[in-house]
């Protein structure tokens, strides 16, 4: 279960979630294979301009393995385990999951979530939907709006000069 959900085998996660005995393997491991290990440089952003910058945020991790697990062991608290929220939070933001976004604003202290680095990206990044929803739905203290609106101008201000 570990090596499919790890390498985003969505077929071979589905046939053991149907046809295996669900007791046999550790869901919150699972989870963590299928969202992948979270490196503090995810979060540095060293876009210099030139081609060897990589956003980790634009990882597009197989969603359909994490919603499959999350929808299937829902009644179980197996969130509050999962070792790396933040990158799932972000990374959902950045691809605007809101499924999974909402599920874990829900069930997780939001506290443990990286909602200001959430906040600070998608302004830096111009996900205006993701700004957009963040404000409504989220604690607006949980992020700085200084800081947020200086991300934003640096974003612009790098496409308009």
């Amino acid at each position: 279960m570990n090596r499919a959900c790890s390498i985003g085998r969505l077929d071979v996660v589905e046939w053991l979630v149907e046809n295996v005995d669900n007791t046999l393997f550790d869901v919150k491991t699972a989870l963590d294979c299928a969202i992948g290990e979270d490196e503090e440089a995810d979060d540095d952003d060293d876009d210099d301009g030139d081609d060897d910058y990589v956003d980790d945020d634009d990882d597009d991790f197989d969603f359909k393995i994490i919603d499959l697990l999350l929808q299937r062991f829902k009644d179980e608290d197996v969130l509050s385990y999962i070792t790396n929220l933040k990158k799932l939070m972000r990374v959902s933001c950045f691809n605007f999951k809101e499924d999974i976004i909402q599920l874990l604003i829900a069930k997780v202290d939001s506290s443990l979530l990286g909602i200001d680095t959430v906040m600070n990206r998608a302004c830096s990044h111009s996900r205006f939907v993701v700004v957009e929803w963040l404000l409504e739905m989220v604690d607006n203290t949980l992020f700085d709006v200084k800081t947020a609106l200086d991300c934003a101008i640096g974003g612009v201000k790098d496409y308009v000069f």
